[in-house]
């Protein structure tokens, strides 16, 4: 006979978004875009990078945005977690 066992889906989502933004932290330092692109919320990217173009008054690019984060750590941080995808499935 099967013992039940209990499955803390609340941690596992966390654990999932915390591999997530492990993985674009990643991506971000090693300033390689494609991984970027797998990694990202499209959308969030997008968003992002208007939102970084309207407050340096120039075009900000993905290629700008990963070389910024390849010299500033901190800032790759702070970024992946925006930018990485959802744990929600």
């Amino acid at each position: 006979m099967f013992t039940p066992f209990k499955i803390d889906c609340q941690n596992l989502r966390q654990e999932r978004q915390r591999e997530n933004n492990k993985l674009m932290y990643h991506a971000l330092i090693s300033q390689q875009e494609e991984l970027v692109r797998h990694h990202c919320n499209n959308n969030e990217l997008h968003r992002v990078l208007t939102e970084l173009s309207e407050v340096s008054e120039r075009q900000f690019t993905l290629k700008r945005l990963v070389n910024k984060c390849g010299e500033d750590k901190i800032y790759a941080m702070t970024l992946a977690g925006r930018i990485s995808k959802a744990s929600s499935r």
